[in-house]
């Protein structure tokens, strides 16, 4: 229980190393972070902009250290986390696909969202598209 990590600062076991946080309105997600240890990366989906805070030093997040190059692999890890444990979201550029033909297809969400049984041929869709695929149970 919870009890056993508050009355013992040792006790770490099956502690997550990653905690994710999301923002909406309505559907749409406008910031999203995470945190690993004492670090916490913050991204604005709508600008892109990333902030991150070293909470043992900065609990107030006033330093912005997403410009550090020290801090640059930590970064890419939780940014990969972020998407892997994130709710679903449609990438909003277009993204090449294989074509029935063999060859590379550009196409957007809305081409799946078109005809929602692409998503069970192209695996492309459900990696970029995964609100449009799972929202016809593919």
């Amino acid at each position: 229980s919870f009890a056993d990590y508050i009355t013992d600062k040792d006790n770490i076991s099956n502690l997550r190393e990653f905690l994710g946080v999301w923002s909406s309105t309505g559907d749409v997600i406008g910031k999203e972070s995470i945190r690993k240890h004492n670090l916490k990366l913050i991204r604005h989906r709508g600008t892109g902009n990333l902030f991150l805070y070293d909470l043992d030093a900065d609990l107030s997040e006033t330093q912005n250290l997403i410009n550090q190059n020290n801090h640059r692999d930590a970064v890419s890890e939780m940014l990969d986390k972020l998407k892997e444990i994130g709710p679903c979201y449609d990438n909003k550029n277009s993204f090449q696909i294989v074509s029935s033909s063999g060859g590379e297809e550009a196409v957007t969400c809305g081409w799946f969202r078109q005809k929602p049984l692409r998503c069970d041929t192209h695996p492309e869709g459900k990696i970029q598209c995964r609100l449009a695929c799972a929202r016809h149970g593919n």
